[in-house]
């Protein structure tokens, strides 16, 4: 019983109440893995056909789709306090800050191709 009463404490605390958990059912991952496969197709898709200057903006966009979707319900942020997804989402700033400021500097580099 003690359990019981930790376990609504650290969700009170956490900002989380009882009612507003929602737990997925198995049809909704059905639903997320059907969309993801739909969205690999059409990345699959868009290296067959010539789309020109649109490529890798296109591809781009449908990956940080399908990121954000693996993200939000099998990582289950969506249902997790925000905390967690202010994490994730301070760490992928930062990642990609990284990744830019080394790019540069590479970049810049004399005898960098």
């Amino acid at each position: 019983m003690a359990t019981d009463t930790t376990a609504k404490t650290d969700a009170q605390h956490a900002g989380v109440h009882e009612t507003d958990v929602h737990h997925p059912e198995a049809r909704d991952y059905v639903k997320i893995a059907v969309v993801l496969a739909i969205l690999t197709g059409l990345e699959i898709a868009a290296s067959y056909i010539e789309v020109g200057g649109l490529f890798l903006p296109l591809l781009l966009g449908l990956m940080a789709i399908k990121f954000f979707l693996v993200a939000a319900f099998f990582m289950h942020l969506r249902y997790d306090t925000r905390l967690y997804t202010r994490f994730m989402v301070t760490g992928l700033v930062l990642a990609g800050a990284l990744y830019t400021v080394v790019l540069v500097i590479n970049s810049s580099q004399p005898g960098s191709s």
